[in-house]
């Protein structure tokens, strides 16, 4: 099991579970460097995860970051940040965002990039999942509970629905900006827009994608399954608390192989969520 946190609270929540925890980076990391630094001595197993749009000085701030802590190993949704994880013979991991959907796009990552696994796209379906497997020395990392990102945005939708009197987006704007609004499309379905301090404008679905029946059904020997602890707007809520959802999930995971069941561990535990794509795939 893999936790991703994106404050120090759940951090050591997650970390009295399991040691595989991943740490959300925003995408102006290098305006809080010297902290950043700190906390990954403080905790030196903490796996850094990078954002997917770096440019320009957020990129450069961000390969200063990697040097810096030199991590044992990355999750990244930024190719270029990938590449030099190579180059630095640091074993990285593909994120969701670059969207591995077939066995070709990992031996592409790993034979070209040395990358060391990838998350399989939650867009799939079960029989599609079924079909991505990987090379050896190369990781299958799925997606079991985590808010449904639709779009990454430079451009600021926020300020066109609330009359914000900002011309364009600023540095100030991305390492200072907290704000959330709700928006619903023809069907009457909710999506909820966000900025977060030190990211860009993000669009997520009303609720969050929870699918424990794929920690059963994934085929992959070296299987790594993701609990997003992140906290988002959303018509979901979890019924228990982080870690007690985390404790079970990590129960669930130690069982695969033996008769299955984390479907029947885990759904009592959050309501309102989505897994439709597992059905439908694309």
């Amino acid at each position: 099991m893999a936790v991703l946190v994106d404050n120090e609270e759940d951090l050591r929540i997650a970390g009295e579970v399991t040691d595989r925890v991943l740490f959300e980076l925003p995408v102006d990391c290098g305006k809080r460097i010297d902290q950043y630094s700190t906390l990954f001595t403080r905790y030196p197993d903490l796996i850094p995860w990078f954002p997917s749009i770096l440019i320009g000085e957020h990129y450069t701030s961000a390969l200063t970051l990697l040097d810096r802590i030199c991590p044992a190993m990355i999750i990244t949704d930024n190719s270029g940040i990938a590449a030099a994880a190579a180059d630095r013979e640091i074993p990285w991991i593909a994120g969701p965002l670059l969207n591995c959907t077939n066995s070709f796009a990992l031996r592409a990552f790993h034979t070209y990039a040395a990358g060391a696994g990838a998350f399989v796209s939650h867009e799939l379906s079960r029989e599609q999942m079924h079909a991505v497997t990987a090379p050896e020395g190369c990781s299958l990392w799925y997606t079991v509970y985590a808010p449904l990102l639709l779009m990454n945005t430079r451009q600021c939708i926020i300020r066109n629905c609330t009359g914000c009197g900002t011309e364009r987006v600023t540095e100030t704007c991305i390492g200072t900006c907290e704000k959330s609004i709700d928006l619903t499309d023809t069907k009457r379905q909710p999506f909820h827009v966000v900025k977060r301090r030190g990211f860009y404008n993000q669009v997520y679905n009303g609720r969050y994608y929870f699918n424990p029946a794929v920690i059963d059904e994934a085929r992959a020997a070296n299987a790594v399954f993701l609990i997003d602890l992140r906290t988002m707007p959303s018509q979901s809520k979890l019924l228990c608390s982080k870690q007690e959802f985390i404790t079970i999930a990590s129960e669930a995971i130690a069982r695969r192989g033996q008769g299955g069941g984390a479907a029947t561990m885990l759904k009592p535990l959050a309501m309102t969520t989505t897994a439709g794509q597992y059905a439908r795939g694309i």
